[in-house]
């Protein structure tokens, strides 16, 4: 990992809101894995983090060659 690309750029998969106090909630959080397990493409891994304020969700879907596709959504 490169660290100052990432202070620059941001780490793979974070999330940018207009609210810095909730980019940074977001992007600190502990995210649960809604899957265990060994996974073979085709298949999708959910990371969910909630709280009283904010449910926010990450879902990679694994196609059987080399595409990744992310879905994520924010509810404030």
């Amino acid at each position: 990992m490169n660290n100052a690309s990432a202070q620059k750029a941001g780490y793979p998969f974070s999330l940018f809101t207009y609210d810095p106090a909730l980019t940074s909630k977001l992007n600190s959080a502990l995210y649960v894995a809604a899957s265990e397990g060994h996974l073979t493409a085709p298949a999708s891994l959910t990371f969910e983090y909630a709280d009283q304020d904010v449910v926010a969700r990450k879902v990679f879907h694994f196609d059987p060659g080399y595409v990744l596709n992310v879905e994520t959504t924010v509810h404030v």
